[in-house]
């Protein structure tokens, strides 16, 4: 019996704010997460991991600005091996989706792709927004074994 093949993924979270300034005001733009990071280790090809099943809401952003923001998602190619997100996994393409925490039974998952797509508008000054992570790993890769680095960005635009 063979050995089902074995891949390497990390995934790291970066916060990227963007500002827009105007009308001679003091506007802070400013969003802080509750963790940078989520190990996802060792993982089948073609399987599926996420952080809802473990742990609810288990990233939170918070506006600690003083200015409402809409949020912004992306997720970025793999490094070293440049695995591409994508809305179903393929060779060397890994799916990655977010689902608001909001006490729902079930996770409402959202594609996380390379563009940026709305999270949440209306976040207003110290609120804070709840998601979870879903991971499916490419059902192939010549980079077996590599450990993998994704980045998603999260970027806070003023309303």
């Amino acid at each position: 019996m063979r050995r089902p093949e074995r891949l390497m993924a990390g995934l790291a979270v970066v916060i990227m704010a963007l500002a827009t300034f105007g009308r001679g005001e003091t506007n802070t733009l400013s969003i802080t997460l509750n963790t940078n990071s989520w190990s996802i280790g060792t993982v089948p090809v073609g399987s599926l991991t996420d952080t809802w099943l473990h742990n609810h809401g288990s990233f939170a952003v918070t506006n600690s600005g003083n200015v409402t923001v809409t949020l912004y998602v992306c997720a970025s190619n793999s490094t070293p091996s440049g695995w591409i997100p994508s809305a179903s996994p393929g060779w060397d393409r890994f799916r990655m989706r977010w689902s608001p925490e909001d006490g729902s039974a079930l996770p409402d998952y959202r594609y996380m792709l390379a563009s940026p797509t709305v999270m949440i508008q209306g976040l207003a000054t110290n609120q804070v927004f709840k998601f979870d992570v879903e991971f499916a790993a490419p059902i192939g890769s010549g980079q077996v074994g590599v450990l993998q680095d994704i980045l998603i960005s999260i970027m806070a635009v003023e309303e």
